[in-house]
């Protein structure tokens, strides 16, 4: 009597400091992964149980991290170890800096390790003025990436700027995942008013990400509507500012809750205009390709960005919108009306490259790299 064969499923785990339900990246390669015969854990944070079917499929292993500063990424550091301790797995995948080092400290070195580097960490915003960081950043990386397999980085630029710093990892496979969307289909009401020009942030609220400069485009145009989804430390104080200056009594600036990823669609369709306005502060941002970015055009609204090498390459090469080239409240008032006028033509063009810029496009490239 002939036995029947199996081949056991291959298992992947994503660790990482964040929510799964509001991270795009995450969700589009574990759904790949499932896809295609792996079977997917997640380590990390998931305060609602996950109602979409999507997750369903997921093993979650939820953290609670009550703490902040310093004890938030000790008490990550322990919790993340004590768990893998327990498991086995064939691929760990760490979705961000921070979960690097538990992942090392917990597993035998013939595992493999896959960093997903989705920031030029040591070149972060909040390390402009803090040389100290910065450098302890750089060696902090530098020291862990000895123990991975494979980085992915977000953008070509990223690949050629962090492969000219750690080219003395000469066993390390480099490969470049862009954050593209994928797509859901998931039908909502409609909860945006059409009487106004409708223009959108989504993301987190920090400082440098251009929500101050679009609160005051609001301020000073009436017939301007600026929604803002997300959640972030500097929200609160955004909200005093549009309250404390918004002498006109126009309320026209919405403060949305973050929305699953699997929802975000719905409120983002709805809108004219996409923003994608960041500061000039470090090299991170400077190279940066937002998720954002990718998901107006995914939704076919066009898009402001800012005048940064990649995101201005691909918005004034396929002409799906414009560059914020001044920081005058009145220029940017007029460039939202332009694009506004001048939408059907960004639209038509957005359709011609749409499929060039989803998640399928990055999915072989992406599986590619467990057949090591």
């Amino acid at each position: 009597m002939l036995k029947k064969s199996f081949h056991k499923k291959k298992e992947v785990v994503f660790i990482y400091l964040g929510d799964l339900l509001f991270d795009a990246r995450i969700t589009n390669m574990a759904q790949s992964l499932i896809k295609n015969n792996y079977k997917v854990s997640f380590i990390g944070i998931c305060n609602k149980p996950p109602s979409f079917s999507l997750y369903q499929n997921i093993k979650i292993y939820n953290l609670s991290i009550n703490y902040r500063g310093v004890l938030k990424y000790v008490s990550f550091f322990w919790k993340v170890k004590k768990i893998l301790r327990k498991l086995n797995f064939d691929y760990y995948v760490s979705s961000d800096l921070y979960s690097l080092a538990p992942i090392i400290f917990s597993i035998s070195k013939t595992k493999k390790i896959i960093y997903d580097c989705r920031e030029i960490y040591f070149e972060l915003a909040a390390h402009k003025k803090k040389p100290i960081n910065r450098w302890f950043n750089f060696q902090y990386e530098n020291f862990l990436l000895r123990y991975v397999n494979t980085i992915m980085v977000t953008a070509n630029s990223d690949y050629v700027f962090l492969k000219k710093y750690y080219r003395q990892h000469k066993k390390l496979n480099w490969s470049t995942i862009y954050n593209y969307p994928g797509r859901f289909n998931k039908k909502s009401q409609t909860i945006i008013k059409k009487n106004k020009i409708n223009i959108i942030y989504q993301g987190v609220i920090q400082k440098g990400r251009g929500v101050k400069p679009l609160i005051d485009v609001a301020i000073n145009c009436k017939i301007i509507n600026v929604i803002i989804v997300g959640n972030g430390e500097h929200k609160p104080w955004l909200q005093n500012y549009y309250k404390k200056n918004n002498t006109f009594n126009n309320e026209n600036v919405f403060f949305i809750n973050s929305i699953p990823y699997v929802e975000l669609f719905n409120i983002t369709k709805q809108c004219d205009v996409g923003w994608c306005a960041i500061s000039n502060m470090g090299l991170s941002n400077e190279y940066a390709l937002p998720n954002k970015l990718f998901e107006y055009l995914a939704c076919n609204i066009p898009v402001i960005c800012s005048n940064f090498k990649n995101m201005k390459n691909i918005v004034k090469k396929h002409n799906i919108g414009e560059v914020i080239k001044s920081s005058s409240v009145e220029e940017n008032i007029k460039l939202i009306k332009k694009v506004f006028k001048n939408k059907h033509i960004y639209k038509e063009n957005m359709k011609k490259v749409h499929h060039k810029f989803s998640w399928h496009s990055q999915e072989k490239i992406f599986l590619d790299i467990f057949n090591f």
